[in-house]
């Protein structure tokens, strides 16, 4: 589909046309990401720690080389059609453990992580904005969903992603 003139189209024939487009789009990014991106990337990098550009970490000598070569390809968004029916599919398919949450903000051309961190962080400054304007708790950062994780306590907690799990009391019998 290289013009995209969808003028002589109903619109359940110009969407079932762009989804086909869609999907050529993703496999030819893939191929992109695949064939190009990746090895691109990962010749920099080893180019850059050989030429003492980037440090090289203990774990890079010993063998894990390939964790600090990784990277996290994400595509552009494709754009909604009708963003009020996707945004409800993407709940629905999520809560039904189609999807998860990773993936549709990929669809959106987003990165989970960072949407997770910044929503924690506007959480912390709607908070701090209550207490220092004197307005009631709740005001601008409302109490989290009952069952749903505890808020973040503080933006300045150290992250400690190497401790070990906790002993397992199973197994010492």
């Amino acid at each position: 589909m290289i013009v995209k003139d969808f003028s002589r189209m109903n619109f359940t024939s110009s969407r079932a046309k762009l989804g086909e487009v869609r999907r050529g789009l993703l496999t030819e990014q893939d191929l992109l990401i695949v064939r190009w991106c990746r090895p691109a990337w990962e010749t920099v990098q080893r180019e850059a720690i050989v030429s003492g550009k980037v440090p090289m970490f203990p774990q890079m000598a010993s063998g894990d080389l390939q964790r600090f070569l990784s990277a996290r390809w994400i595509r552009p968004a494709l754009g909604w059609i009708d963003p009020v029916k996707e945004v409800a599919a993407s709940a629905s398919a999520i809560a039904e453990n189609l999807s998860t949450r990773q993936v549709e903000a990929l669809r959106s051309g987003m990165d989970l992580e960072e949407i997770l961190e910044a929503s924690a962080d506007e959480w912390l400054l709607r908070r701090a904005i209550e207490k220092r304007r004197g307005l009631p708790e709740g005001t601008l950062a409302p109490a989290p969903k009952p069952g749903s994780a505890p808020p973040p306590e503080s933006p300045s907690m150290p992250e400690e992603p190497d401790d070990p799990p906790p002993p397992d009391p199973e197994e010492d019998q």
